[in-house]
């Protein structure tokens, strides 16, 4: 699939599920003194989250175009030696304002990534935080389609989604009981790593 077929699936999908699509804000944030430029999907809807806004409809889906050169989601030292670092990229996002929760995102997610996306589903897995408030309910929840949901120890912040982890974050962040942990995944699927593919996390860890 080309990035625009992705990018359309994905919008088309979550707008049957009764998502109104949102375009892209700007790269400069016009009212957010606190970022040069716009570095993840959820920099739009921050005061949404904080209460100060009303959202513009209870479910939103979006392409968010993201820049990350400075501050502390800077990905310049990374270009060039992996596959899934840039310093411009627009990241996909399905958002929920009071109405839904992990069990139907869980599901949407699901059906996007094997029907729509026809990704083979013994090659997915699922990890849960065992510090989440829900670790347990999450992890029921997947278990209806994955056998293999992992629980991790240590915390969890909205940067540090699987497929973004760096090791220096995990030094400091994770401990080694979670280094090992993801050691033991990464050998069972794949000694070269694991490709994140989404993360499906709960507003209160964003601010």
């Amino acid at each position: 699939m080309t990035g625009k077929e992705i990018r359309d699936s994905f919008l088309r999908f979550f707008a049957q599920q009764g998502h109104q699509i949102v375009p892209s804000a700007s790269l400069v944030p016009a009212s957010d003194p606190t970022l040069m430029f716009t570095n993840a999907g959820m920099v739009p809807f921050k005061n949404i989250f904080l209460g100060i806004e009303k959202p513009p409809h209870p479910r939103v889906v979006d392409s968010q175009k993201c820049l990350r050169v400075s501050g502390k989601h800077n990905d310049l030292e990374e270009v060039g030696r992996d596959t899934y670092h840039h310093t411009f990229f627009e990241m996909l996002g399905n958002w929920s304002f009071g109405d839904y929760y992990k069990k139907d995102a869980i599901l949407w997610a699901w059906q996007l990534l094997t029907d729509v996306w026809k990704l083979p589903k013994d090659k997915l897995w699922a990890t849960v935080y065992k510090t989440d408030d829900e670790a347990e309910r999450s992890r029921h929840i997947y278990g209806r389609f994955i056998a293999q949901a992992i629980m991790l120890g240590g915390c969890v912040s909205a940067e540090h989604g699987i497929g973004k982890l760096k090791r220096k974050y995990l030094d400091a962040m994770m401990g080694e009981r979670y280094l090992n942990e993801m050691a033991a995944v990464k050998k069972v699927l794949d000694p070269n790593g694991i490709l994140g593919v989404g993360n499906i996390f709960d507003p209160k860890y964003l601010l």
